[in-house]
């Protein structure tokens, strides 16, 4: 056995304490500002409990492991799902077109080998896939024009709390 197979054995990772059975209360009766989350799920969190505080400590390795970041923009694609960098990786070989004749050629293997089975309603998902598209064409603009408002309003308004 492995020394860090041995520890878990000899110590556990911390888990809360069950303080008292009570009967179960639904989430939404919970008030931050009357009870603490401790006397609501009557449970006691201990010292050695993981808490979101371990960022400040000094074990906390956060070069290695830092906290994700919301991306404000999608990643690039290519052909609507696949992701730029996939191609990134045939480019130096390959060129420009690497990428795409390696998908359309694993696309082919697989119909070939009937790994990939294309029924008679295929048609019925492409025609759905392409009415997708022009919808998106015609209405997208305005949908996202009148969501990134709100979803900018929102971030402005968490910016400025926690600028605070």
């Amino acid at each position: 056995m492995s020394q860090l197979t041995e520890e878990l054995v000899q110590k556990p990772p911390p888990l809360p304490i069950l303080v008292e059975e009570s009967e179960g209360r639904d989430i939404l009766e919970y008030d931050p500002k009357r009870e603490s989350l401790e006397e609501y799920l009557n449970i006691r969190f201990g010292p050695e409990m993981p808490t979101i505080n371990d960022d400040k400590k000094s074990e906390r390795d956060v070069k290695n492991f830092p906290r994700m970041v919301r991306m404000v923009w999608p990643e690039k694609t290519r052909l609507f799902i696949l992701p730029d960098s996939w191609f990134q990786f045939f480019k130096p070989k390959t060129g420009e077109t690497g990428g795409y004749a390696f998908f359309f050629t694993f696309i082919t293997f697989l119909v070939s080998k009937q790994y990939l089975v294309i029924e008679h309603e295929a048609i019925t998902g492409l025609s759905l896939a392409i009415l997708t598209y022009f919808a998106i064409k015609k209405f997208g603009p305005q949908s996202r024009h009148l969501l990134c408002d709100t979803v900018d309003v929102s971030l402005c308004f968490s910016n400025f709390f926690l600028s605070i």
